[in-house]
This record gives structure tokens, sequence and C-alpha cells, in this order.
């Protein structure tokens, strides 16, 4: 007879450059669940662009934010606590700092992840929706990531330093360039051996894409593969283009802490859309769940 296995409660946080996330998911064997989530919008790359280094303000935004993550995990009884970082805490010159006053406030200690190791993460999470042939693309804060897939097999991937947050900054007085840079970008990215597959979109532009053309916010388990036309999307952006800053702070359901950012995000989804001809496939499962995959592998 075999021994029956306990369950367990891990609490895996993620600090983006845009924001903060906690899932706590509940294992069993091989296999896990989401209990809760929670995100905060923190902003922490804010400043990062222009100075290189992380500002006093954010860092302490996004460590107020994981103080009460901490709490909310031993509330639900996790048994354990990782605490993962991305492209801002990456690029940091000070990195170190920010690493320290987590420590002192948290107790935790954070995992910066190599850039590819947040794509391999991404993909290990969605790779059932990108299938045998396709790509995923997730645009986040600081850095999109990027996966082409053929034959079942990674063929190119890349993590650059161009998310939402940065080419905002970048472009702000020259949005109308946003969209032929991406797909000039895209065009000579990706291979013409993934092109006729799947389209995969990760990230919190890509499910304000989907909010804003169905009009109401669904549950992220709700949204998870659900398809937006490539048409759609490409109408959605001349939209969006047309209204200023303001304008798309007050949009309903985006809400303020992501309207400055929407067209900078919409803009790699879009170009990806038109080189790749293939309607978008949203995904929930990023980083965190790819990591909680080879985190029960090798218990």
């Amino acid at each position: 007879m075999g021994t029956k296995t306990e369950k367990s409660r891990i609490a895996l946080m993620d600090l983006g450059s845009n924001s903060s996330r906690m899932t706590i998911f509940e294992i069993d064997g091989s296999s896990f669940a989401p209990v809760k989530k929670y995100r905060d919008y923190v902003r922490l790359s804010e400043g990062l662009q222009e100075t290189g280094t992380l500002s006093l303000a954010p860092m302490q935004r996004t460590i107020a934010s994981l103080v009460g993550f901490v709490k909310k995990a031993k509330e639900k009884k996790a048994d354990k606590m990782i605490l993962l970082a991305t492209e801002a805490v990456r690029r940091a010159e000070n990195k170190e700092e920010f690493l320290s006053l987590v420590q002192s406030a948290t107790g935790l200690t954070v995992q910066i992840l190599p850039g590819e190791k947040e794509s391999y993460y991404d993909y290990l999470g969605s790779k059932e929706l990108v299938g045998e042939k396709g790509v995923l693309l997730d645009v986040g804060g600081g850095s999109f990531e990027l996966v082409c897939v053929s034959g079942g097999n990674v063929v190119f991937d890349a993590c650059l330093p161009e998310g939402s947050v940065v080419t905002k900054d970048r472009f702000l007085d020259c949005e109308k360039e946003l969209l032929p840079y991406f797909t000039e970008k895209f065009q000579s990215m990706i291979p013409e051996a993934v092109k006729g597959g799947s389209f995969v979109a990760l990230g919190g532009t890509a499910r304000a894409a989907h909010t804003l053309l169905c009009g109401e916010k669904p549950k992220k388990k709700d949204a998870h593969g659900q398809i937006v036309s490539k048409d759609d999307l490409y109408a959605l952006y001349q939209r969006i283009a047309a209204l200023s800053v303001e304008e798309r702070r007050n949009l309903p359901i985006v809400g303020e802490e992501r309207g400055d950012i929407l067209l900078s995000g919409l803009a790699p989804l879009v170009a990806a859309a038109s080189v790749l001809n293939a309607d978008m496939i949203l995904s929930s499962h990023g980083v965190r769940e790819g990591f909680l995959r080879e985190y029960i592998q090798n218990l």
C-alpha cells in the first residue's frame, strides 16, 4: 500500500515592475491548486529608467505590500513562503540595498530570476495553451518575455527590458512610433517555423484588453483560455491611442493604476498578433505556476 501524501500550502510571491502578487497554492502530491490570490500595484520600477536605481517611495510601497502578504500567508496557514523578483530588481544598481530592506522587514530572501528563467517559467506555466507550435508573449512592466515553440520544443526565447512602464517613458512624446517599432522587432525576432501556430499572451495588459472588449471584469480562472481576435485587438489599440492619458486613466474597469501604460502594453500584443496573423489566447498561468511545477518535481 502506498503512503498517503499530506497536503501542504505554499505562498508564492512575485515582484514585478508594476505590481506585487501572491498566490497561495495547496499542493497535493504532484498537483496544485490556487487557494487565494492577492495583488498590489506598487510600480516598483518608477524612475528606474532614468536613474538606474530603485527609488525610495516605490521601495517603501513594495515592502509594505510584502509585509501585508506575509501576514495574509500566515493567516492562510502557509507552510512555506517563497519570494521571486524579475526585471525591476534585476536591473537596479541598488538591488542589494533593496534585498536587505526586504529581508529586514519580512524575513524573506528574494530569489532574483534571470531573464531566461522567467521566460522558461512562463512557458512551463502555459505550455498546454501554446501546444506543439506557437508563440507565448508575457508583457510585464519592466520587460517582455517571448517564447517560440515548434514541434513541441522551444526554438527561440528572449527576455528584453521593454515592458509597458519602460516603453511608456521611452515613447512618451512619440506614441505613433510604438506599433511600428514592435512590429519591426517581432518580424525580425519570430522564426518562420512558428508562424501559423498559437499566440498565447500573459500579463495585466492582455487581461485588460479582454476586459475592455467584453465590458466586464472576469475572474482570472474565467479569462484563462479566452480568445481575443486580432482584429478586435487592433481596433482596441486604435481606440486607446485616440484617448488622452487622463481619459485612459478614467476608463471603466481598467483603473488609474494601468491607464497610463495601457497603450505601451498593448503595442507588443497587437504587433505580435499581426506578425503571426493569429488571434490572442489569454493565459492566467505564468511565472508562479511554472516555478511551482518545477518546484514540485524537485521535492
